[in-house]
């Protein structure tokens, strides 16, 4: 049973980490898009890195988690 809730929460961590990708390359996009028009709007440029960097931030604390609790445990794992 318990294992049972970690996988789906492992699960879980990992759709929404695919999610977070998926966003980052869309924000990717649209700064490329932005920075080639003849003149790009330099502020929406900007809020789109910050936004970029906060989902960076947040995918490495999911990728940390979902590498620790998908470790086993006890000395008869390794």
């Amino acid at each position: 049973m318990i294992q049972e809730k970690s996988t789906q929460k492992l699960e879980s961590l990992t759709v929404w980490s695919g999610r977070l990708r998926e966003r980052r390359a869309y924000i990717d996009e649209r700064i490329e898009q932005e920075s080639k028009r003849p003149l790009p709007d330099f502020l929406m440029v900007q809020a789109l890195k910050r936004e970029k960097l906060r989902l960076k931030d947040e995918l490495t604390l999911i990728e940390g988690v979902v590498r620790t609790v998908g470790q086993p445990e006890g000395p008869e794992a390794a």
